[in-house]
């Protein structure tokens, strides 16, 4: 075989490997993304519970969407509270709408948009009834609980974008397991042991 030939058939093997190669980095780097964002969600819900983010004058979590951490009225009434990163809270898959009035309010919803090939939203409980509940506060929107939130994460194109999907709750313990075709797959927390649904936690 002619040496140009097999120079050629070495530099389209190479080639195919670095592909791969980069095609893996990308989205080993996309699912560290979508881990630290729920970290920093978790972060995000405690300090709401801490410092009564939505004014609601009760310690709860926000449970009504993703975005919400950064969407909800600040102190001021006007500007978003800004707890979560917004480039973070804009992939949110199930964003509310915003509301007017007195706080607890939505401010305007963001340009929608995934973050780093990850979207997310909020689960419901693993029953599946909300966990978005309305508290004994001023308003009739079901938006906070007083224990518990759960958040997942999904690739947004599975297999191109990411390989796994994560979950978190209140307890700050993600949990991966293989991404199905389609999304979003998951709507409730899982129910039952999470290793017997095929969930491993991370260290």
């Amino acid at each position: 075989m002619p040496l140009a030939i097999l120079a050629g058939i070495l530099v389209a093997f190479l080639g195919g490997a670095l592909v791969r190669v980069g095609h893996g980095a990308m989205i080993a780097a996309n699912e560290d993304a979508a881990i630290h964002a729920l970290r920093a969600a978790v972060d995000a819900e405690r300090r709401w519970k801490a410092v009564d983010a939505d004014g609601n004058a009760l310690p709860d979590f926000w449970t009504g969407d993703w975005s919400g951490l950064f969407r909800a009225a600040g102190p001021d009434g006007r500007e978003p509270s800004g707890l979560l990163n917004p480039e973070i809270a804009a992939a949110d898959d199930a964003p509310l709408a915003p509301t007017t009035g007195p706080r607890p309010r939505l401010t305007d919803l963001l340009p929608p948009a995934s973050y780093r090939g990850y979207r997310f939203r909020a689960l419901r409980n693993a029953d599946g009834h909300p966990l978005a509940v309305d508290g004994p506060d001023d308003d009739d929107r079901p938006w906070e609980n007083p224990r518990a939130f759960a958040f997942l994460a999904f690739p947004d194109s599975p297999g191109r974008s990411g390989k796994r999907l994560f979950v978190v709750r209140e307890d700050g313990v993600i949990w991966s397991r293989p991404a199905p075709p389609g999304a979003p797959p998951v709507e409730d927390w899982p129910a039952g042991r999470m290793e017997d649904a095929g969930w491993k936690r991370l260290d």
